[in-house]
């Protein structure tokens, strides 16, 4: 089986993506008449060149604030107690019906 080498100088890039992101991200590019991959080589000689990456495409930071921890907690808890309540509620009936 013959392997492909790459041209020197180049590097195969991979990054994980979700699966119909890429695929409208591809349909996207196709539209346009250009390829996935033109595009984001397009787009990092661009940045580059800027010395800079435009604001607007990076991503958004993720910052836990302690008030979002504690409603995502709550939000847990109550998810587990209703359960749990649901649980003990079919083995009660259960316990009590004689199953």
């Amino acid at each position: 089986m013959a392997t492909y080498k790459l041209p020197s100088g180049q590097k195969l890039a991979t990054f994980k993506i979700d699966e119909l992101d890429w695929e409208s991200f591809k349909a996207l590019c196709d539209a346009q008449k250009t390829s996935a991959s033109r595009t984001l080589i397009t787009f990092i000689e661009q940045s580059i060149a800027d010395g800079k990456i435009d604001e607007s495409l990076l991503p958004k930071p993720r910052i836990a604030s302690s008030q979002n921890i504690d409603v995502d907690i709550d939000s847990l808890e109550t998810r587990l107690m209703d359960r749990l309540m649901a649980r003990l509620d079919d083995r009660l009936e259960a316990a009590l019906s004689g199953k």
